[in-house]
């Protein structure tokens, strides 16, 4: 016995409607996630640097290729740079604390 699924004409635009809804979802959902990977790197870091919990740190701004943040690190600003990809044994984004114009990393001060 074959169960073929039939769409009325009035159905349609109705279900067009919710397949247009669940992939613009979906769309939003691989966003959020390519930022949370992009962002991550960072907030660990800062994490780190700032002792403060991962879950009190986020992102004010950012530039447009993620290589600049403004975190809001457990209620004080603080600003990180992308420096570059660790090595092969610890791969991932590096980023570096900036706030204060210099950075202990000496690749967060190279000239370009």
């Amino acid at each position: 016995m074959s169960m073929d699924l039939v769409v009325s004409r009035s159905m349609r635009p109705l279900l067009l409607a919710a397949l247009a809804v669940a992939t613009a979802g979906c769309a939003a959902v691989n966003a959020r996630l390519a930022q949370d990977a992009r962002v991550a790197p960072a907030v660990r870091q800062a994490s780190f640097d700032h002792q403060c919990p991962q879950e009190r740190i986020s992102v004010l701004r950012h530039t447009a290729n993620w290589l600049s943040l403004e975190l809001d690190v457990c209620g004080r600003t603080r600003r990180y740079q992308f420096v570059g990809e660790g090595p092969d044994n610890a791969p991932g984004a590096i980023y570096v604390d900036t706030t204060d114009g210099r950075s202990s990393d000496p690749r967060a001060n190279a000239s370009p």
